[in-house]
């Protein structure tokens, strides 16, 4: 069972530092080009982008959390 539990951290992981590179690639486009962004994404629903961010902000979240909870405090 700890061999599981090794792999889904090690997925987890790996998912969670793709939401966050994803939310900040995405951040940092709409901080230095607002106009872009919008002329880039205008054409995608408003709920598509927010389950977009959600999704990347729950990955990112979700692997702190696992990873928080291995270290020893």
């Amino acid at each position: 069972m700890r061999d599981r539990t090794g792999i889904v951290m090690t997925l987890l992981i790996l998912a969670s530092t793709q939401g966050f590179w994803e939310v900040l690639s995405e951040g940092l486009l709409v901080l230095e080009d607002p106009p872009g962004y919008r002329s880039l994404y205008g054409n995608i629903s408003m709920f598509a982008r927010t389950i977009f961010w959600m999704a990347g902000a729950a990955l990112t979240v979700a692997g702190w959390v696992a990873v928080m909870k291995q270290l020893p405090f």
